[in-house]
């Protein structure tokens, strides 16, 4: 199989490509239909660096120093200086209140989820750090039903 690279597309092709793509994930419906349409286009390891680059935002947007960012996630410095100039290069300002919104929901459904005499249990910290277990969330959520 080969791999196409972006200097294979011209520059037309590479904006209907994106487009359609971003209609796919603007038509979708809920966390339900977005995880089974990002299972489906990306690896395991895709979902994993997706994850934790939202998640590296969320942390940069609440003011946490690059080295707490680098020892929550494991990520190098490179990484987290992307997302920081990525957040930076954000000029309508959309992807920061996405993240904020996410960033507060997540709190909101983690103070309401669990008691706490059983916080360090298992199922307690897949509710408290989402994003550090994606794929055990993503497999429960689709495996049991």
């Amino acid at each position: 199989m080969v791999k196409l690279k972006s200097k294979h597309f011209t520059t037309e092709e590479e904006k209907i490509l994106l487009r359609r793509l971003y209609q796919a994930i603007g038509g979708l419906r809920g966390e339900k239909e977005a995880g089974a349409l990002l299972v489906g286009l990306l690896t395991d390891t895709e979902l994993i660096m997706l994850a934790r680059r939202i998640y590296i935002a969320g942390l940069l947007l609440q003011g946490d120093s690059y080295i707490d960012i680098k020892e929550k996630t494991h990520a190098g410095t490179g990484t987290i200086a992307h997302v920081q100039r990525w957040l930076d290069q954000d000029k309508t300002k959309c992807t920061k209140q996405v993240i904020k919104n996410f960033e507060k929901k997540l709190r909101t459904q983690e103070s309401r989820k669990y008691a706490p005499d059983d916080q360090f249990s298992f199922v307690a910290l897949k509710k408290k750090y989402p994003l550090h277990f994606l794929l055990f969330n993503i497999f429960d959520k689709y495996v049991k039903k």
